[in-house]
């Protein structure tokens, strides 16, 4: 699943190459993804510009002159490609927004899970899909003693404290993983046991990690929108390879069904 350092890249491509850019047509290949009717959908974004671009979580928005909305949640396996005008439509194309400057966004998912939600003019904070959010971790509202008091109520793994959007945005499975290589912190750990001074320092490697994974994705995702980047990281992924640190073979175990992967000896 694609998270904050893959969508923050997307969001930035998506602003240099279709901000103003205007609606020629949206079709749904498949309707399950849309929210609500297609039909609905298509004729409202009939000749609306694109007027910003943001990213909010796991969330990627097109904001548009009307103030109406496109809410994209790209679930697990959701992907973008911005293509030319009549571009051929692969396997697994959910919907094709088409603008008039002779480009067009592919909406592409194997599984048929994503999501695009339009979001009437004025009613983008109330939903319910946002209001459920926590705080963005480069908020101001995103602070050590925050931190501090989300763990000490969270009744599971400091992992799973990480990947829970309602208290922290952004964060998923891989990142996770990254972070608590950082602060040398086994992801099996209770959140609630972990000492001040584990806490301060998880906090700082929340900021450092989605900062370097965010410049690394761009470096290797250029000006596209397509597609996670993560033959960079330091664990995930990594089984059987050595740690970066101290040369430990890289172990994957399951965390509540999650392929988790840490290493053994400095991660306690």
């Amino acid at each position: 699943m694609p998270e904050l350092p893959d969508l923050e890249v997307v969001k930035s491509n998506l602003e240099r190459r279709i901000l103003g850019f205007e609606v020629a047509d949206l079709k749904f290949l498949k309707r399950s993804v849309s929210k609500p009717s297609p039909e609905l959908v298509e004729e409202a974004l009939k000749g609306e510009k694109v007027s910003a671009i943001a990213r909010r979580g796991k969330y990627t928005v097109l904001h548009f002159e009307s103030g109406a909305a496109l809410l994209i949640h790209l679930m697990l396996e959701g992907e973008l490609d911005l293509k030319p005008a009549g571009a051929p439509v692969e396997k697994g194309t959910c919907a094709v927004l088409s603008f008039k400057e002779g480009q067009e966004i592919h909406f592409i998912d194997q599984r048929g899970w994503m999501k695009l939600y339009f979001i009437p003019p004025g009613e983008l904070e109330k939903t319910k899909e946002l209001k459920e959010l926590g705080p963005e971790p480069f908020d101001p509202a995103f602070t050590p003693e925050y931190l501090s008091e989300v763990l000490q109520k969270f009744r599971g793994t400091v992992k799973f404290a990480l990947m829970e959007q309602k208290f922290l945005v952004g964060i998923g499975n891989a990142y996770s993983d990254e972070i608590l290589f950082c602060a040398r912190i086994s992801p099996s750990r209770p959140a609630r046991e972990l000492s001040e001074r584990e806490k301060d320092l998880l906090y700082k490697c929340i900021l450092d990690t989605l900062r370097w994974g965010t410049e690394e994705a761009r470096k290797r995702m250029g000006d596209g929108v397509r597609g996670e980047i993560r033959e960079f990281l330091n664990v995930h992924g990594k089984e059987g390879e050595p740690c970066p640190r101290c040369g430990t073979k890289i172990v994957r175990i399951e965390i509540e069904g999650r392929g988790t992967y840490f290493c053994p000896r400095c991660q306690k």
